[in-house]
Parts: C-alpha cells; sequence; structure tokens
C-alpha cells in the first residue's frame, strides 16, 4: 500500500511529501503478515474433531439422536494406506490449533517440519513430499459439518455461530487458500496456506501436554494408535481400553499379511512395545493369548494342537490397553 499519497503537477512533477513507495500487490499484503511458526499442534478434545479419527472407516460420521442429529462428511475422501490417514490427521488437527492460536496461515514447509515430515539430512523437502502434503490440505478443506436431522443441535450453534438462525445447513469446517511461491527454474519452493476457521475458536479445548502430532510420518501406524489411545486416555480419564486386534489393526491400518501373519504380529508387537517406552501407554496383554510368542511358535507353517489357527484367533483376541494415572 502508499503509505503517503501524493500528486503530479501538470508537467509530471511530484509536488510534496517523500517519493511514494511501490504498491503491494493482494499476495504480497498477505506475505507479509504470515510468521513463521516452529510450534508443534495439540490435539484438539472437542468430540466433533475426535470423530475425525472415524475416517477411512465411514465415508460420514454420524452423531446424536432424532432431532438432534449432525455429521460430518469428508468430501467423500477416504485414506488407502496408513500413511494417508496419518498425515490427514496431522493436517486436519494442525489447522485447528493454528486457527485458534489465531494464526491467519502458515508456509507449507513449517506444517511439514511441525507434523512430522522427513526432510532430507543438510537439505530441504523433495518436489513430492510438497505435492503430498498439499494435496491432502484440499482433502482437508473439503471436510464438512451438516444437519441430518430437522433442526440444528444446541452445541452445533454454538461452535458455528454464523448457521445460528437456520434449520438446516452444510458448511466446510475451514475456508482454504494458498500462495505458490516458485524458484527461477519455476519449481515449487514453498506454499503460503491461508486457513479461516467456520467454528468458534473460543470453544475448542486441547491437550496441551500432549504432542502426539510431532511424531514421525514414517511410521504412520504408530502415529495413528498413539492418537487413538491419546484421545481414549484423555477423554474418558479411562484406567484402559479393550479393543480386538482387528480393530487395533484397522485403526492403524496395518495390513494383515495372512501368507506371513508372524510379520502382522510382530509389527503390532514393536507398535505397542515403542508406545510403551514413550509413556502413551503404560501396558499392554491379551485376554486369551500369551503376550508374547516366540518366533518359532509365530513361524509360518509351525502348527500344534496348541496353536493351530493361532493366527485367526489372535485377530479376534481382546487387547488390553491400560494408562498411566494422572497424578493429581
Amino acid at each position: 500500500m502508499i503509505e503517503k499519497q501524493h500528486r503530479k503537477d501538470k508537467k509530471g512533477e511530484q509536488t510534496g511529501g517523500e517519493k511514494p513507495k511501490p504498491e503491494l500487490s493482494i499476495n504480497e499484503e498477505f506475505l507479509s503478515k504470515i510468521e513463521k511458526i516452529k510450534e508443534t499442534p495439540k490435539l484438539p478434545i472437542n468430540n466433533l474433531f475426535i470423530a475425525v479419527q472415524f475416517i477411512g472407516d465411514r465415508n460420514i460420521v454420524r452423531f446424536g439422536r432424532n432431532k438432534n442429529k449432525f455429521y460430518i462428511s469428508f468430501g467423500g475422501y477416504k485414506p488407502k494406506t496408513a500413511r494417508e490417514k496419518a498425515l490427514f490427521l496431522s493436517v486436519y488437527y494442525a489447522f485447528i490449533y493454528y486457527a485458534v492460536k489465531d494464526k491467519e496461515g502458515i508456509y507449507l514447509t513449517d506444517l511439514m517440519d511441525n507434523i512430522g515430515c522427513n526432510r532430507r539430512p543438510g537439505h530441504g523437502y523433495l518436489q513430492a513430499q510438497k505435492e503430498e502434503v498439499l494435496e491432502m490440505i484440499w482433502n482437508v478443506a473439503k471436510t464438512e459439518i451438516g444437519v441430518a436431522g430437522d433442526s440444528v443441535p444446541k452445541k452445533i450453534k454454538e461452535l458455528f455461530p454464523e448457521i445460528e438462525d437456520r434449520d438446516s445447513f452444510r458448511i466446510n469446517i475451514f475456508s482454504i487458500n494458498i500462495i505458490k511461491q516458485f524458484s527461477e527454474d519455476m519449481r515449487l519452493k514453498d506454499v503460503v496456506i491461508l486457513f479461516r476457521p467456520n467454528f468458534d475458536k473460543d470453544l475448542i479445548n486441547f491437550d496441551r501436554d500432549n504432542e502426539v502430532l510431532k511424531l514421525g510420518l514414517h511410521e504412520p501406524e504408530l502415529k495413528n494408535l498413539a492418537i487413538f489411545f491419546s484421545y481414549g486416555k484423555n477423554l474418558k480419564n479411562a484406567k484402559k481400553i479393550v479393543r480386538t486386534v482387528k480393530e487395533l489393526l484397522e485403526i492403524a491400518k496395518l495390513e494383515i499379511d495372512r501368507i506371513h501373519p508372524e510379520r502382522t504380529y510382530y509389527r503390532l508387537v514393536n507398535i505397542l512395545e515403542t508406545l510403551k517406552h514413550h509413556g502413551y501407554i503404560e501396558n499392554y496383554e491379551w485376554e486369551k493369548f500369551p503376550p508374547k510368542r516366540t518366533r518359532d511358535e509365530v513361524k509360518r507353517g509351525k502348527t500344534t494342537r496348541s496353536n493351530n489357527n493361532w493366527f485367526e484367533n489372535w485377530l479376534d483376541t481382546n487387547t488390553i490397553i491400560t494408562f498411566k494415572r494422572d497424578k493429581k
């Protein structure tokens, strides 16, 4: 913007005042307001946002009963892999956190740093990495909330004040725009992501002591389970969670390998041991299955009366996940 107005005489000479500064473009004005953000986002603990974990299990997540029905739609997007799910959740929850923190936007590379993307040692991100996250941002942008019943529930009216006077609605969680920055050789250098929340920021609460969103995306199955366990512990003040092995594999999006079943077993064990080591869980055990199997017992083709069909039985076995009780 021109800081001071100037006028010219008939000869075209400038009269009075200082030399005008060149007017900034809209892009430059936005960019001048965007600061570098190096802060790990926290998990929002409002029920509405927790439900996003169900992405992949169903296209629409429904809440409430009778006249208080509403839903979250993912715009037709369904993650195919554990990485896609972990990346979607990381971007989605990060936007909520930064929006509540009154950030108008964030650089793509800052976002990637803060949600566990892997830089090449001594280098920046590859083009493919930037494009992967950018595409996921558009998937997040398609997420919307709507009413499935006859009227808008009171809690939703409070959270989305713009729809307070309507009986039915459908609205995106965020409004998102981007400004791309290119290098001289026209390679994507960075992107400024501008986002505006369509919800009341003052009503959002966070798990402030948890930095699960910083976990690396190179282990997406671990990250998906860490997010699930973090919510289970925090929201219900739970001492334990009970899920079948098959359910945990679905939450993590860990593929079942029936040709080499021992690989699935040890992969889940390694994830649970890692989460235990880092304090996300206190312990885990299986109700009707030994906590640990020897490699000989789980080796493909090894069958006895005691372990025949062990893998299918294990998939249906309840896993008991326990948490440390917070000190008061």
